[in-house]
């Protein structure tokens, strides 16, 4: 099926890959998550369903945190360490295909 054109809507064409080469991306690599969090890291606070971002003020012991909230500035005592994950910046590096020749 290689260049070989489909239009299953009218004004829409989709060109075919050529099927004998096959790309194969890199599964995402996981963020382990701190047993104790520090003063002044950045964090996302879980309340319900949804993540608040925020920054640990203070460890209270037996796995509790003070917590500021960036949005609002409002501080919350005693945060569950449960309800807590590190906030990881997002970082943005290009995917370089195997038969890419312009690699960084």
């Amino acid at each position: 099926m290689k260049d070989r054109l489909i239009n299953p809507h009218r004004g829409l064409t989709f060109r075919c890959l050529d099927s004998s080469h096959v790309v194969q991306f890199e599964k995402p690599k996981e963020q382990i998550q701190p047993k104790v969090f520090e003063e002044g890291m950045p964090v996302e606070v879980k309340y319900g369903k949804l993540y608040f971002a925020g920054t640990i003020t203070r460890n209270c012991g037996f796995n509790e945190y003070d917590v500021i909230y960036d949005e609002t500035n409002q501080k919350e005592v005693g945060v569950k360490g449960e309800r807590i994950r590190l906030l990881f910046p997002d970082v943005e590096e290009p995917y370089n295909f195997p038969d890419n020749s312009r690699k960084r």
